[in-house]
């Protein structure tokens, strides 16, 4: 009959941004940065002076990729607060906080990889600091 269903639209919204929580967190979590993990476990295998080199870039490269998006989640949380939005099936649902709560989320994601960066440049430096050079 082609009439919207409101409590769809409302729904797929909340689990959409549900599981983006949790990808986002999860990645950080098991430090995957939703990359495929195989191919570098295959390169730098008997390597730990690589792996450690590609962790410690892999880390950064996220840290600058993450603060590319920041002033536009910044944006958007500072429009979440002025404008506030509610829902189409329960009109005094104010919305706004899956934006709000997507910035805290951010910003949380920044913290933990700065966390692990830190980890991993020292354990580089300590991989460097062997006498063989982080070959055994």
């Amino acid at each position: 009959l082609h009439f919207e269903i409101m409590i769809f639209g409302d729904l797929a919204l909340y689990c959409f941004i549900f599981f983006m929580f949790l990808a986002g967190a999860l990645a950080t979590w098991k430090e995957s940065h939703v990359s495929v993990d195989v191919l570098r476990d295959k390169v730098f295998r008997d390597r730990p002076l690589a792996d450690a080199k590609h962790r410690v870039a892999v880390t950064f490269l996220s840290i600058v990729i993450l603060c590319t998006f920041l002033p536009q989640v910044h944006r958007f949380l500072l429009r979440a607060l002025k404008y506030p939005e509610y829902g189409t099936l329960v009109r005094w649902f104010n919305t706004s906080w899956l934006m709000e709560t997507f910035a805290v989320g951010m910003v949380l994601v920044l913290l933990h990889l700065i966390v692990i960066a830190v980890r991993d440049t020292r354990a580089l430096m300590q991989i460097r600091n062997t006498k063989d050079g982080g070959q055994s």
